[in-house]
């Protein structure tokens, strides 16, 4: 994690964006990447023209990204005092795992009922390479190939729209699961636990789906998806100038609960419909 404010990342570069391709929704994805592996902290504030600098652009589309962090809940944009990276907040994570679990647990049970020897063969696939990935102790891309095999699963159970949602909150949660294996990582065996446990926990879930096990395959999910909150009183401990202490309190909550409340009438569709 960084100590500076000079936003050096390779991701900050004219390099990483498709000029055929809108700017902003780019330049959102690459923050919200910065943001979630903590190379920005919880707490740090950003500046429009240093990241139009680094990019090599104007303001504009930069104010247009930071429109869709704040709608993702990440930053607090405040006019004519600047914009900030909103510090982990509780209920957020609680939110965010209560919409996660509903709509994943559904998919592996529905994901169970298709056993689509396609889908199937794909997760299989993701296994062997999170097999890999878990020797090397590479968090960023062990954590990719991780979101790889949750939208699989969503496939398997032909309901991509479930991903695309659960993606909605996901930053809140991955910010934790990073922390998470910041703190890990300190200890070589605690650090090969943590790859190791979840790479036993997709293994089991598959494995559940590959049986037609739909009350398995939809306990695995839960028990996967649960281990994360487990985590976070020891964690807002550890760090607690990272997590906010009122989240009620902080400017702009009605307008974040609001888009909140929206994606979660979409969740209850979309759960209905699986």
């Amino acid at each position: 994690m960084t100590e500076s404010n000079d936003h050096d990342h390779p991701l900050f570069a004219a390099s990483a964006l498709d000029y055929d391709l809108p700017l902003a929704p780019q330049i959102a994805r690459l923050l919200r990447r910065a943001i979630v592996t903590l190379n920005i902290e919880p707490g740090e504030r950003l500046s429009e023209q240093e990241v139009a600098n680094a990019f090599g652009l104007n303001r504009h589309a930069i104010r247009e990204a930071f429109l869709l962090l704040r709608d993702s809940g990440l930053i607090r944009v405040m006019p004519q005092r600047g914009t900030m990276v909103l510090k982990i907040s509780p209920e957020g994570l609680e939110n965010a795992s209560f919409v996660r679990e509903a709509l994943e647990c559904a998919a592996a049970r529905a994901a169970a009922v298709l056993r689509d020897p396609t889908a199937l063969a794909r997760l299989e696939a993701n296994l062997a390479v999170q097999r890999q990935l878990a020797k090397q102790k590479n968090p960023e891309a062990f954590f990719e190939c991780d979101d790889s095999f949750h939208h699989l699963i969503a496939e398997a159970a032909g309901r991509s729209i479930a991903w695309d949602i659960v993606d909605d909150y996901k930053p809140q949660l991955d910010r934790l699961r990073y922390l998470s294996i910041d703190i890990k990582i300190k200890d070589r065996l605690t650090a090969d636990s943590a790859f190791e446990n979840s790479l036993h926990d997709h293994q089991a879930i598959v494995a559940a789906i590959k049986k037609g096990d739909a009350d398995e395959a939809e306990l695995q999910m839960r028990n996967h998806l649960g281990r994360i909150m487990a985590a976070l009183p020891r964690l807002a401990s550890s760090y607690p100038d990272m997590f906010a202490s009122d989240p009620h309190s902080k400017p702009g909550a009605s307008a974040q609960q609001g888009q909140g409340r929206r994606r979660i009438g979409r969740a209850n569709q979309t759960v209905r419909s699986i």
